[in-house]
């Protein structure tokens, strides 16, 4: 496994709230990923590991539109019914 695999897993194993990991590039490339088993990549969902990055990159840069106004993002936090997302901007 990968430094950023074992980033991965150790984030995943905080909570059995949290069901999925992912590292994404600034270009929307899927790093690397880690999935519980009940996660929502193994659900009926629209996300798949395929659409992921490019969403998190469109919603990551949708928010930075704000830095001048309110400072630098440093997280995003997306409320649904069925799950909560955040996305956190890292440098490594």
């Amino acid at each position: 496994m990968t430094i950023l695999g074992d980033i991965c897993n150790d984030i995943l194993c905080l909570d059995d709230g949290i069901e999925a990991v992912s590292i994404i590039d600034m270009g929307g490339n899927m790093l690397s990923s880690v999935t519980s088993k009940n996660s929502f990549f193994n659900k009926k969902y629209e996300v798949t590991k395929d659409t992921a990055g490019s969403r998190a990159i469109v919603i990551l840069g949708m928010v930075q539109r704000m830095d001048g106004a309110f400072g630098k993002t440093e997280a995003v936090v997306s409320l649904h019914k069925k799950s909560k997302f955040r996305y956190f901007h890292m440098i490594y």
